[in-house]
């Protein structure tokens, strides 16, 4: 049994030889997270408070000439790895009616815009925000009006235009940035990422990529 143990630990010394050892709260299994994928925590930012879920952040590598050999498309940009209670639902009937983005739904000014046969539909109201919501309709409508919301419909991604010192992949003088959780192998991963147009096509891709990425990380043998 002691040689057992002793092997099982030069295994995962070896794996994180190159990085650093994180914990997530929920999750039984530690991760060796790479040097290049690693966040740094500026100075300014405070401890967390006692009882603080344990997770962690990682880079991704949307213009970093730095890595050169990246595990994630080039359009992610970083992200966060909890357990699977961290997040909130991304589903329209657990979303509180007094929450934001509800707020936005209801406005007599909010603009809505629908794609894909009525399948998917964006919401913005620059009043409010500037951000834009991308929803994913259980069932399409395709009449542009009054947008009728389901419980079982879901949060895509949130996103929004702002001018960075990069070139945009989307046509236009500014880039289009978005946010995107999902929770998957009892896992709560949040990413953002560049997006090409004003509609993500690639959110499942993109999804896959990124947690294939994060199972690799675990220690587990």
């Amino acid at each position: 049994m002691k040689r057992l143990g002793l092997s099982l630990a030069l295994v995962l010394l070896s794996a994180c030889s190159n990085g650093t050892t994180v914990t997530v709260d929920g999750v039984s299994d530690e991760f060796c997270l790479p040097k290049e994928q690693t966040v740094q925590t500026p100075w300014w930012i405070p401890e967390d408070q006692p009882g603080t879920l344990r997770g962690f952040a990682f880079a991704g590598c949307w213009h970093r000439p730095d890595v050169t050999d990246c595990p994630f498309p080039s359009n992610i940009r970083g992200g966060t790895v909890h357990g699977p209670n961290h997040a909130a639902s991304n589903s329209y009937g657990s979303i509180p009616s007094d929450a934001f983005l509800r707020t936005v739904l209801g406005e007599a000014d909010t603009v809505f815009d629908i794609y894909d046969g009525g399948k998917i539909v964006t919401a913005q109201n620059i009043r409010l925000w500037r951000d834009w919501y991308v929803w994913g309709l259980s069932h399409p409508q395709p009449h542009k009006g009054a947008i009728v919301f389901a419980a079982s419909d879901k949060l895509l991604a949130i996103c929004r235009m702002s001018k960075s010192i990069y070139v945009p992949i989307a046509k236009g003088d500014e880039n289009i940035f978005c946010n995107r959780s999902f929770v998957a192998d009892g896992m709560s991963i949040e990413y953002s990422f560049e997006a090409s147009e004003k509609v993500p096509r690639d959110i499942r891709s993109l999804d896959e990529a990124v947690l294939l990425v994060v199972r690799s990380w675990r220690c587990a043998v």
